[in-house]
């Protein structure tokens, strides 16, 4: 009983007896039943679904059916209970406490199915759920526990990573025009013009004639044979990175030749179902961790790189003083070092508070001027680009000083 069904039914009883009963009052008699009829209802019903609910998720203890979920999306985890047609005074609430994740039932056809969204990526092999009952008036409440044993992978979401443009932009322009020819590729391919973008390498005639300015860029044709390593640093809000993670690892960004490596785990991955537990597993370093295996991971490769790319966060943290300690020529071995700074969106800038001026609401996205400070301390110790996340746009670093202005 809850402090307001004790009420009731400590006062109904009162009521009944003493006025009902001693003094003959039909009117507080009728109404003392009611309120009593009302509770031993609600406590009934609250039980009978409190039972039903619980021997469901008894049935569910052990689910060999593994559940696979992209981050930020709702799916359905295939628990159900039909106590919404049978007991319509009862109202359920399911709480996941283990692992983190935005839950609700969503009543189909007279049952409660459950629904998830995954907060964070991460894999995991149990399910803890805190279940309450209760009635619609408040009067009675049963609260209780269950695990349910179900292997759980919660993949990060690529929002619109996977545009051609970011996918070729991620390549870091290893194609080849020929076997002789410079390894960046002769630019004889043509795309839209950005900004940003040298005018020495725009087509006039094409302007001429259609209004459409266009640049020339490197072709894609020989891809040379040497391995490619990517390493992803786990901090706060990486979410972006390890998206951007996965689509190079899915769509082969990375070249055919790869080696994968991520904060928390002492192993390298070169295949993909490998590198996507690196990616999952990677979501459980702390703060304090961050950004300190990738000097180990560089230690312990093997053979010759072409290109080392550093998926980065777009936050400043303890993280960047552990990653430039480790971009020296003696860890890369003559490699080429690409940072790719990943971001879910660029917001405006943190405006000044003023007596005479009205705060207004500015847009969501990674703060520019944390994003600058990531992007300064960077600068030098290899190659720089923006990837977003939200817009599916690839920024490489001849338009980071134009992305800059027009954020700020």
């Amino acid at each position: 009983m809850t402090p307001a069904g004790l009420l009731v039914g400590l006062g109904g009883a009162w009521a009944w007896y003493a006025y009902g009963i001693g003094r003959g009052d039909l009117v507080l008699r009728t109404l003392s039943s009611v309120a009593l009829a009302v509770l031993a209802l609600s406590a009934v019903s609250t039980l009978l679904a409190a039972l039903r609910l619980r021997a469901v998720l008894a049935r569910r203890e052990r689910t060999a059916e593994p559940l696979e979920l992209e981050v930020g999306h709702p799916g359905p985890t295939g628990f159900a209970a039909k106590v919404a047609f049978l007991l319509p005074l009862v109202d359920a609430h399911v709480v996941w406490t283990h692992p983190s994740v935005s839950h609700r039932l969503v009543r189909v056809r007279g049952a409660l199915e459950e629904r998830v969204t995954p907060l964070r990526r991460g894999e995991y092999d149990q399910i803890h759920r805190r279940v309450t009952v209760e009635d619609h008036f408040g009067l009675c409440r049963i609260r209780f526990a269950a695990t349910e044993h179900r292997r759980l992978r919660f993949l990060p979401h690529v929002g619109a990573l996977k545009n051609i443009q970011v996918v070729q932009g991620m390549t870091g322009g290893d194609g080849m025009a020929h076997p002789e020819g410079p390894p960046a590729g002769d630019p004889m391919d043509i795309r839209h013009y950005g900004e940003g973008d040298p005018i020495r390498f725009v087509l006039w005639k094409v302007f001429a004639k259609s209004r459409t300015l266009v640049v020339r860029t490197p072709e894609r044709a020989i891809s040379p044979q040497d391995r490619t390593i990517a390493y992803l640093v786990s901090a706060p809000g990486d979410q972006a990175a390890a998206g951007a993670a996965r689509v190079a690892i899915e769509t082969r960004a990375l070249g055919n030749r790869w080696q994968l490596g991520a904060d928390g785990c002492d192993e390298s991955a070169d295949n993909r179902p490998h590198a996507m537990e690196l990616i999952l597993r990677s979501a459980a370093v702390d703060d304090a961790n961050s950004g300190a295996g990738l000097g180990r991971f560089l230690a312990g490769l093997e053979g010759r790189s072409r290109r080392a790319v550093v998926f980065v966060p777009p936050v400043p943290g303890p993280w960047l003083d552990r990653v430039l300690a480790t971009c020296g020529p003696e860890h890369l071995g003559g490699a080429q070092l690409d940072f790719v700074v990943c971001t879910d969106g660029i917001g405006a800038p943190a405006a000044r508070r003023s007596w005479f001026v009205r705060p207004t609401d500015t847009a969501s996205g990674t703060d520019p001027e944390l994003l600058a400070a990531v992007l300064k301390r960077l600068a030098g110790a290899g190659r720089l680009a923006v990837l977003d996340r939200k817009t599916g746009e690839y920024h490489p670093e001849s338009h980071l000083a134009a992305l800059m202005r027009r954020a700020s």
